[in-house]
């Protein structure tokens, strides 16, 4: 594996793995996302997602280490990233801190994307 792709493929895990920070609760789930949380069954939702996270952004660090996983961290970052900006597209009235998470997705997705064409088509 190239170190171009090692480095962002890492960095792009981390991205994924910070929000299981949400795990800890409402207040650092509304720190994340800049959101009021009340219902306790939303905070339930939103705590599981960040576990949720925590794996996807876990799994594509270990893809660095088991290269042999590459294929499939590819595919869960570009699925996780790409359906939460498309979902939040239509949205107007976005948080500080969602569109924040919006434009680091999308930043995330580029790299993931350059990582992968680096990897499958060198220049060298």
């Amino acid at each position: 594996m190239k170190i171009f792709e090692t480095i962002t493929l890492l960095l792009v895990g981390l991205i994924n793995f910070l929000p299981l920070l949400g795990i800890l609760g409402v207040k650092q789930l509304k720190k994340l996302y800049g959101i009021d949380l009340e219902d306790t069954n939303i905070v339930l939702l939103m705590r599981h997602r960040a576990v949720l996270f925590g794996i996807i952004g876990g799994f594509i660090i270990y893809s660095v280490f088991f290269p042999t996983f590459l294929s499939v961290a590819y595919i869960f970052g570009a699925v996780s990233m790409g359906t939460f900006v498309l979902l939040a597209l239509p949205i107007k009235n976005h948080t500080k801190q969602i569109r924040k998470v919006f434009y680091i997705d999308i930043i995330a997705i580029i790299m993931l994307l350059l990582a992968w064409l680096g990897a499958n088509f060198p220049l060298s």
